[in-house]
């Protein structure tokens, strides 16, 4: 009776040792479906993290392109909303900007701060220290030329002679040719400018198509995609503008300046060769020229000062620039 005794005890023994290697490897199986979602959402947070953060770098990318100045003065502290939207796989980002400056001056140093948001509402934040460069308004009167055009020229203050060559076809200290190569528009030599051109132009989903280069802006249509688009334009040579059509910025013409049919243009004119007029055309802000032949047309150049700043503040020459030391910084 008694190897039955132990037999019987042995797969007594057995029995619990089955069990409770089935509870060790229950517990095992829990724990290890608990390590692997914990892994999952930290995969996902860490997705949503660079997602985010990418979101937020291109909202800054896309904040500084469009990049805007209040048309006043105002206060070191002052915000404002650069740009915000969605983009391509559900983020979205929403970026502004602080003046950090005194209120001086329309140019100085700002902080352009981003929020990027994931699908799943993770938020990162990134910036940039970015400052402008001031151009002055050296404009004296409607029309300046360096020799006598024998035109007569509406406006006030109306007609100034500079016989002064140095520095003449500058803004501030700031050059023509730097200007020139901050170009946003750049035109052949000989271009002529008819028909329908220049006039604004629009992207897919209705904004400003600023790669046009006969977009040159919609001055007098406040409120439309156009009308804070003031491209600096450079012409190599020659330019004709032909048409009756309205255009804004910044115009620098290496050569002659031509002008009939009606044009208006808002904003700095300088042209280093003459500036003829063929017919009317009027222009709004002042004209640099060396010399002028205006009795042939109807020319009317009115001085604003009001849209000499305006555009001044907003060409590609004002636009931000990074600050040479340090200038990125990232919330988390």
């Amino acid at each position: 009776m008694a190897p039955m005794s132990r037999l019987m005890c042995r797969s007594g023994f057995g029995l619990p040792a089955t069990i409770m290697m089935l509870i060790v490897f229950a517990v095992l199986g829990v724990v290890g479906v608990s390590l692997a979602r914990q892994e999952a959402r930290s995969q996902v947070r860490a997705t949503s993290r660079e997602v985010a953060f990418y979101a937020a770098e291109a909202g800054l990318a896309r904040g500084l392109r469009k990049w805007t100045v209040p048309d006043t003065l105002v206060p070191a502290g002052t915000r404002w909303l650069l740009d915000s939207g969605t983009l391509p796989g559900g983020a979205s980002y929403r970026t502004g900007v602080i003046k950090l400056g005194d209120g001086s001056s329309i140019h100085s140093l700002f902080a352009v701060r981003t929020e990027g948001i994931a699908r799943d509402g993770f938020v990162q934040h990134a910036g940039l220290l970015v400052h402008t460069r001031p151009l002055e308004n050296p404009f004296k009167a409607a029309l300046e030329d360096k020799r006598e055009g024998g035109a007569k020229v509406k406006g006030n203050p109306p007609l100034e002679e500079d016989p002064d060559t140095a520095n003449f076809f500058d803004l501030g200290d700031i050059t023509f040719d730097e200007l020139a190569a901050d170009a946003d528009i750049v035109l052949a030599d000989g271009k002529v400018m008819e028909g329908k051109n220049p006039e604004p132009s629009y992207n897919a989903d209705g904004t400003c198509n600023t790669l046009d280069p006969d977009n040159w802006g919609d001055p007098e249509n406040p409120g439309q995609p156009c009308a804070n688009w003031f491209p600096t334009i450079y012409a190599k040579g020659d330019l004709h503008l032909k048409a009756k059509q309205v255009g804004q910025g910044l115009l620098l013409v290496e050569g002659n300046l031509v002008a009939e049919g009606g044009f208006v243009f808002y904003g700095p004119v300088i042209v280093k060769g003459e500036l003829v007029a063929l017919g009317g055309f009027t222009f709004y802000g002042g004209v640099k020229a060396g010399e002028t032949d205006l009795g042939a047309g109807n020319a009317e150049i009115y001085y604003s000062a009001c849209v000499l700043q305006r555009v001044l503040s907003n060409t590609a020459a004002a636009r931000p620039r990074l600050l040479m030391e340090r200038p990125w910084f990232r919330n988390r």
